[in-house]
């Protein structure tokens, strides 16, 4: 069974949210402009059932971040702050071999600056 509601939503953290109150008793959902649709994984949801999702409907902060977000957020500052500062291999002139690991950290840098683009 589906329910529906007319709101903007962050659909990953409202996930988050509905099953951390229901449990398996929401399967996910999805959304069209500004309607989101839950999709039930049971036939009859009680009127208890009915209530909470509209709890937490009601209650969604689509500015806030999911914890998945917040960590592809902190991975993609991470990123760019490596990418800002790259490897200075010059650091390393005093050990043949830690020079060459260096150089070839640098060049992973590099492929991976132009891949990420």
């Amino acid at each position: 069974m589906n329910i529906e509601f007319t709101k903007l939503v962050n659909p990953e953290l409202l996930t988050e949210e509905l099953k951390a109150v229901l449990g398996e008793a929401v399967q996910g959902l999805f959304t069209t402009d500004d309607v989101v649709t839950i999709v039930m994984s049971i036939d009859n949801p009680t009127q208890s059932q009915r209530d909470r999702v509209r709890q937490v409907v009601e209650a969604h902060d689509r500015s806030l971040k999911s914890e998945w977000q917040q960590e592809q957020e902190a991975v993609e500052a991470q990123r760019e702050e490596f990418l800002a500062a790259p490897l200075n291999v010059e650091t390393f002139d005093d050990d043949a071999l830690l020079r060459q690991l260096a150089e070839r950290v640098a060049w992973l840098e590099r492929e991976l600056a132009r891949l990420v683009g």
